[in-house]
């Protein structure tokens, strides 16, 4: 059973990193059609700084998800296996998982708390900012 969602999360990963290349081609193609409406010339820095920060902003943030999703997915499955496979005493296997499932969740409120701040920092900086 356990093997099924690793191989499950590894497809997952499979699929966010295809969709990340998908994602930087299509901010390729809109920065070639951008140069078409407007008459901009192949070689102009404006292009080539439009497709950079899109290309890269979308493929920045889904491959490291796509990392991060297998990493730890397929990463926590294999512990899971690990011990209830190598540690023969029940009472110490529920200990180990116990623990890291509390350590999981402590990831997700870590994350979450993270991003919290991040936002009211940038809302203190940047709030005001016009551009």
């Amino acid at each position: 059973m356990l093997h099924r969602f690793a191989i499950g999360e590894s497809l997952g990963a499979s699929v966010l990193r295809i969709a990340g290349g998908i994602f930087t081609k299509i901010a390729d193609i809109g920065s070639d059609l951008m140069k078409i409406v407007f008459k901009i010339k192949e070689d102009d820095a404006r292009t080539r700084r439009h497709r950079r920060l899109h290309g890269d902003n979308a493929g920045d943030s889904v491959g490291p998800t796509a990392d991060g999703f297998e990493t730890y997915g397929v990463t926590g499955v294999a512990l899971i296996t690990f011990i209830l496979l190598a540690v023969p005493e029940p009472v110490v296997q529920v200990k180990l998982l116990v623990w890291i499932f509390v350590m999981r969740i402590m990831m997700i409120i870590a994350s979450v708390g993270s991003y919290w701040i991040n936002e009211a920092v940038a809302r203190a900086r940047y709030g005001n900012a016009e551009g």
